[in-house]
């Protein structure tokens, strides 16, 4: 790579990999929050529903908004939105006060979330692609790894708010390289472009397009018991099975380490069998992860081992999910990738919001809603797939 080709990389590294932490970062501390502004645990995992709403709803509206005044300036617009949600939360006095800080975030992180893509898209093609994006997965993967990690044990020794202080700096320290370092990637953005009209009609084009769509929902339920585990684990865990956060930060090591090792594996299966089987496969596992908690619970009672080994099958099935959701999906809607990534983000994000939301009513420290969130999101998705999905493919065909 050339330098301007790395200061590229580097800075959607940096964009991709923000919304992610932001979002795990203080996950261990959502007991000590609960405590601190005396609300329910439900009340506090709720915040992470709140930033992921901000995150879906704003996806939709960043993408079309690049292709008019282009990619730079819209990231940075969306990040500086996103500082003042990190200040709000830092300095929030009471659980209304975060609610706020959190969702502004979310509205502004919606363009970190939309638009990775489109730079990426815009600046690398073929073999570079290919490589490139093979380290964009280590480092997302090592984003989730460390944010709980280092979440935890800043938990541990300097308290919560501590959590929101050290992002608030990274957040500045991500806008100042983008605003110094990037140059504008899109080529083609302009005010012609801005034709509501056209907008609409895509989206709604693509809703209409049962394959996309069909794939888009099962990314929602994969990502959605997903953030069954993000929002329920560290309860679980920390507040029902007395880990300190950084012991519960330690312990996500592994989970991500199943979905790097899950990437690797992917690839080799690919070789040999068909999209399609490698996710239903994927499917499969995030239904036996739910199970593997349900089955050994009454005989065992609620162990550290075996919700993490339940977590750990789950993130390696979904990462199976995840990698051939995308491809599927986005077979017939080529010429308009652009709005087609926007509109699956959206979609996704929102499964992360109703799942997230659901246990934050449910508030509750145990294992078992968990669980049968996983199997919910594996059963549901292989019966969208059969009963829809394959039916218009074979009708496509």
């Amino acid at each position: 790579m050339n330098t301007q080709s790395k200061i590229i990389f580097v800075s959607i590294i940096l964009v991709a990999t923000l919304t992610q932490i932001s979002m795990d970062i203080y996950t261990p501390s959502l007991p000590a929050i609960a405590h601190y502004f005396h609300v329910s645990l439900g009340q506090s995992q709720g915040t992470i529903s709140a930033f992921i709403l901000g995150v879906s709803i704003t996806t939709l509206i960043y993408g079309p908004i690049s292709e008019i005044f282009g990619r730079k300036a819209t990231i940075m617009t969306g990040i500086s939105i996103a500082v003042i949600g990190t200040a709000l939360c830092m300095f929030a006095t009471n659980i209304h006060m975060l609610y706020a800080g959190r969702l502004i975030q979310g509205f502004g992180l919606g363009a970190c979330s939309s638009l990775w893509r489109s730079i990426f898209r815009d600046a690398f093609s073929g073999d570079a692609l290919t490589k490139i994006g093979g380290y964009f997965v280590i480092a997302m993967t090592l984003a989730a790894i460390l944010a709980p990690f280092a979440g935890g044990f800043i938990q541990d020794h300097l308290g919560w708010r501590f959590n929101f202080i050290i992002l608030f700096a990274w957040t500045t320290i991500v806008l100042t390289y983008v605003l110094f370092m990037l140059k504008e990637t899109s080529e083609h953005h302009g005010t012609h472009r801005a034709n509501i009209s056209f907008i609409t009609k895509t989206y709604f084009s693509l809703i209409k397009e049962p394959t996309f769509i069909g794939f888009c929902l099962i990314a929602l339920l994969t990502y959605g018991g997903l953030f069954a585990w993000i929002t329920a684990g560290p309860v679980i865990l920390i507040h029902g099975l007395h880990l300190l956060p950084s012991q519960y930060g330690t312990l996500v090591i592994l989970t991500g380490l199943s979905t790097g090792f899950s990437g690797y594996v992917s690839g080799k299966l690919i070789k040999k069998y068909s999209l399609i089987n490698i996710l239903i496969f994927g499917l499969l596992l995030m239904m036996a992860a739910g199970l593997v908690i349900i089955i050994a619970d009454p005989f065992l009672g609620s162990k550290v081992l075996t919700i993490i080994i339940a977590a750990m099958i789950y993130a390696f099935g979904s990462t199976f999910v995840f990698l051939n959701c995308f491809s599927l999906g986005f077979k017939n809607v080529a010429k308009i990738a652009g709005y087609a990534g926007s509109l699956y983000a959206c979609i996704q994000q929102l499964g992360g919001f109703l799942f997230s939301g659901a246990l934050s009513f449910i508030n509750t420290s145990k294992p078992e809603p968990m669980a049968w969130m996983f199997v919910i999101s594996g059963a549901a998705s292989l019966a969208l797939y059969f009963l829809y999905i394959h039916r218009h493919m074979k009708k496509a065909q």
